[in-house]
């Protein structure tokens, strides 16, 4: 398609008055306020050319410039003589402008003709749906009871996306939404995994009030495409082996966290078109399906599919890890012979079947290979094998040593094994009284004089030694404070680029801190200079946060605050947020973009480690304030009102750093991967992970998420209006 250059070039020129009185018009018209979205949509693609669009919409937003350009000319033009225009913070203000002076007068009268035409070219792209003026429907992938997936470009993140519409008969349902948005919080906390499908959102769709969740797409197709292609035909088992390993760790993965898929069958894997393996419907399908059956839709239903439920599934108890196991076996043994092991027509057959039949061996099959696919469809679930990465890594090679089947459920057991402890810990302490308290009878009733006092010396010599020893180790560390200080000053002089601003002192809690703080000459951002040392990384209240290790860091410099839009411009001019404004934090960013701003600057994105223990500043509660959420320190959820905030307006840590918690969420240098237990100095996670690490919260969080310890997880190309980031500077050691 040939684009109108000169066309677009008017736009971008004039982009800004115009876009308030199109919003004006807009107003006037029930439904037509996705007409924004899709022009500034088209305009992105105009320049850029760097995505898929559907290039009719491009031409018909070519259409209405090209007719509404006289009409609006003269109006524009007056608009952008107002000082006052050019002076407001963001769109919202830029229309109060508008709509106090008397160009607004002029503005009525031509919005009956501009509605009218944003009406028809409306009605010309009505074969495609806008969600939420972000998501654009482009094609359907799947139907079912469970709803419809489709195909979207997702225009602020600008990628394709996966869009599952839920039932009607759920959106509607107060109590199974609920259930739902508290199954997708877990599993968006609990699994980020390379080879796991993520959710990215749930949201309700403005005009149907429909909700929705969104999802990575991957370009591809699903396991039974590649299963009916080898229909009757089958492969080697090696192969079919090596093919599900990603899928295997990622049920690993979830195992490890307690989480079940419970519906695992070759539809719900998908294959790349490199190959890659990816799980997707992860735990949500069940709950749709729970909530349905409810509902009095599908009654009576329980969680999985037919022909790869588990005989534990089919007698109903609850779904364990050993539940996956069993449908990876079934997945194995229909992709080796190239037929499904359980044909039935009917629950009761499949029950049978299942359940109560032997299953037939595979022909040609090696005995010791069968015998480890056979241990994956025992009909005991406590005998089939505990990991599946390790299971089908035995199935790729010649000599296969089959462990005996000691599967210990992480649900179940890893819970008896810890009362157990605490069982045993506690009769123990009784009995260590119980034989004190008889020694203590048996000596005599009296004591001498001279006892009496020897016993008091020695109580006041430990006194006098433990006080001694405190004086002495207060002495010690004061005196590597202050070799840290001198380290850190006599660094600092040789870095070329900053300036020495002051000394400030900051308290929040129990905490106090003298900083140094220095202005980055090229771009403007105050840093401040920390000391480092060894703390605490990590919580135990969520397994993705586990376990607690010790943590040594080199001084470094930390950014007082995210980077804002005018910062930002002085790097990189063209800004993406969504809202703008000077002072309020660049958001929309890309972990790759970020990354690109670091570079030109001279900068870096802060490791996981070093963001940690600057948001804590010596505390070691949940938030750096203390255990319970405060709205004096942070933008979240519940004080928001749904948008960024400038930065810099709530209270500080003790280092003197504002918003590390809530207002947007912020990238740090590391993949996303689980802790190491061991404790090192300056670590970086850099694993082939895809996905990297986020912390802070948002304004659109909840109160956990704006944690010291809470951990979460994007993609490196992935935006949303949630995420931002901070600048460090790495010091030489």
């Amino acid at each position: 398609m040939e684009v109108q250059e000169k066309l677009w070039r008017w736009y971008e020129k004039h982009k800004a008055p115009l876009n308030v009185v199109l919003d004006i018009a807009s107003d006037m018209i029930p439904g037509t306020k996705a007409f924004l979205g899709i022009l500034r949509l088209a305009h992105g693609w105009a320049i850029n050319k760097d995505k898929e669009m559907d290039t009719s919409k491009v031409k018909e937003m070519e259409n209405f410039l090209t007719e509404i350009r006289p009409l609006v000319l003269d109006v524009v033009e007056e608009i952008e003589e107002m000082q006052e225009f050019h002076n407001a913070k963001d769109d919202r203000e830029k229309r109060e402008v508008v709509e106090k002076n008397n160009v607004a007068k002029e503005v009525e009268k031509i919005l009956p003709r501009l509605g009218q035409s944003i009406v028809c070219s409306l009605s010309l792209m009505e074969t495609k749906k806008i969600f939420n003026n972000r998501y654009e429907r482009k094609k359907l992938l799947g139907k079912g009871g469970q709803g419809e997936v489709y195909l979207a470009w997702d225009s602020t993140a600008r990628l394709d996306v996966a869009l599952k519409l839920l039932p009607l008969e759920i959106s509607n349902d107060t109590s199974a939404l609920d259930s739902i948005i508290s199954e997708y919080q877990r599993l968006v906390k609990l699994l980020t995994h390379d080879s796991i499908v993520q959710y990215r959102q749930i949201e309700k769709e403005e005009k149907t009030e429909q909700y929705f969740l969104v999802m990575d797409y991957i370009e591809g197709t699903s396991l039974r495409k590649v299963i009916l292609e080898k229909r009757r035909q089958g492969m080697p088992i090696e192969k079919a082996a090596e093919m599900l390993l990603p899928i295997a760790c990622a049920l690993d993965f979830a195992h490890d966290r307690r989480v079940v898929h419970c519906d695992l069958k070759p539809e719900n894997i998908l294959v790349r078109k490199d190959g890659k393996m990816f799980l997707s419907d992860f735990g949500l399908s069940t709950e749709i399906r729970s909530s349905l059956s409810m509902r009095g839709k599908n009654p009576g239903m329980i969680s999985g599919t037919l022909p790869y439920m588990s005989p534990e599934q089919y007698q109903g108890k609850p779904a364990m890890p050993y539940t996956d196991m069993w449908a990876l076996g079934v997945i194995l043994y229909e992709m080796t012979a190239g037929y499904h092991p359980f044909n039935a027509t009917s629950f009761e057959h499949f029950y049978k079947i299942i359940c109560e039949n032997s299953i037939e061996t595979i022909e040609n099959l090696p005995q010791n290979k069968w015998a480890v696919l056979s241990s994956m469809l025992d009909k005991t679930g406590k005998n089939r094998p505990l990991s599946a990465k390790e299971t089908l890594e035995r199935l790729q090679h010649e000599s296969i040593e089959i462990k005996p089947a000691t599967y210990e459920t992480p649900l179940q057991d890893a819970y008896e094994k810890q009362e157990s402890r605490k069982q045993k810990e506690q009769e123990d302490i009784q009995r260590l009284e119980a034989e004190f308290q008889k020694r203590q009878e048996k000596k005599p009733v009296q004591e001498t004089q001279s006892k009496i006092l020897k016993s008091q010396a020695i109580e006041e010599r430990k006194i006098m030694a433990k006080k001694a020893v405190e004086e002495i180790r207060l002495k010690e560390e004061r005196k590597i404070l202050e070799r840290k200080e001198e380290k850190a000053k006599s660094i600092l002089v040789k870095i070329p680029g900053f300036q020495y601003l002051r000394k400030a002192s900051y308290s929040c809690a129990d905490q106090s801190y003298k900083i140094e703080e220095y202005c980055h000459e090229k771009t403007g951002i105050v840093f401040l200079l920390l000391l480092g040392g060894t703390f605490d990384m990590g919580s135990m209240e969520y397994d993705s946060e586990k376990p607690v290790h010790k943590v040594t860091l080199s001084p470094f410099l930390m950014a007082k605050y995210p980077v804002t839009q005018s910062i930002w411009k002085k790097i990189l001019p063209k800004n993406p947020s969504v809202i703008q404004g000077e002072t309020l934090p660049v958001e929309n960013v890309s972990w790759q973009l970020c990354q690109e701003f670091c570079q030109k600057a001279g900068l870096n994105l802060p490791t996981e480690a070093q963001w940690e223990y600057s948001v804590r500043a010596g505390s070691k509660t949940k938030y750096y304030w203390g255990n319970e959420i405060d709205p004096e320190y942070c933008w979240y959820s519940e004080n928001s009102q749904g948008a960024v905030h400038p930065v810099g307006e709530k209270k500080p840590n003790a280092f003197g750093l504002y918003d590390m918690s809530g207002n947007v969420w912020e990238f740090c240098e590391d993949s996303y991967a689980p802790y190491l237990v061991n404790p090192s100095k300056n670590p970086i996670c850099n694993s082939s992970g895809f996905t990297r690490v986020c912390r802070g919260g948002s304004f659109k969080s909840s109160a956990g998420s704006c944690s010291s310890s809470c951990r979460e997880g994007y993609g490196p190309v992935w935006r949303d209006s949630s995420l931002g980031f901070r600048c460090v500077k790495i010091l030489p050691e």
